[in-house]
């Protein structure tokens, strides 16, 4: 059965069709909608880099692509195996495009809504959780922090903590450095500042459990894409 999902899923993958990264809009009076710049595209690759065959890291699950770990196929869940085939890097930019699309920016938007940040901020953020993995991320007190208040003095503290740079329960020097980039990009202060504060009434505090966005079936049934953990 896992074969025959498989097979499935790179007979569709073949269509090699290039999503294009959006280019953040200035919202409308009383909407925000937080999306990715070019630049995260960039850090992205630099940090994931593309492999074209699958690959286990130790304590680490196995990876393909730009960070791929499970595909998703009408609803279900299908780990990469060190027996896939190979993808090109156009796969593999479809499936992170699709991830951040999918996953990650809509769970932003419901957790940051109105908060007035940057985009470098949205970026870093967004980084972040798509390294950790949906779940994990929104669980962890950095973004509980950074979702109340971007601004918050200790985002820097918790960006630098050994907590969000662990694999398999062992802190990675790796992600220790990846952590310390992403806050560098959070904290840095570009020319835009594209999301402003609405007039929309502010919401309630975020617990320190959130539940994470759940995964909709596509309406088309083909569809494809992949969430980390």
């Amino acid at each position: 059965m896992m074969k025959q999902l498989l097979t499935e899923w790179h007979k569709h993958i073949l269509n090699e069709v290039k999503p294009q990264a959006k280019t953040p809009q200035a919202p409308t009076p009383g909407v925000v909608s937080y999306s990715y710049s070019p630049n995260l595209i960039t850090f992205l690759k630099s940090k994931e880099a593309f492999r074209s065959k699958p690959y286990k890291n130790p304590g680490d699950r196995p990876t393909i692509g730009y960070g791929t770990t499970y595909y998703v196929k009408n609803g279900k869940e299908i780990p990469v195996t060190l027996d896939d085939k190979p993808i090109t890097e156009k796969q593999a930019e479809r499936l992170m495009f699709d991830y951040l699309d999918k996953i990650v920016m809509p769970s932003l938007n419901r957790y940051l809504k109105n908060k007035p940040i940057t985009q470098n901020q949205v970026d870093a953020l967004a980084s972040a959780m798509y390294n950790m993995g949906n779940a994990k991320f929104l669980n962890t007190k950095l973004f509980t922090v950074a979702s109340l208040n971007p601004e918050d003095s200790r985002v820097k503290e918790l960006f630098l903590s050994d907590k969000v740079a662990t694999v398999g329960g062992q802190v990675s020097p790796g992600l220790k450095a990846r952590r310390a980039e992403e806050y560098k990009m959070y904290s840095a202060l570009g020319p835009e500042h594209l999301y402003k504060q609405s007039n929309d009434p502010p919401e309630e505090p975020i617990g320190q459990t959130i539940a994470p966005i759940p995964v909709k079936e596509p309406a088309d049934p083909d569809f494809n894409y992949f969430r980390r953990y």
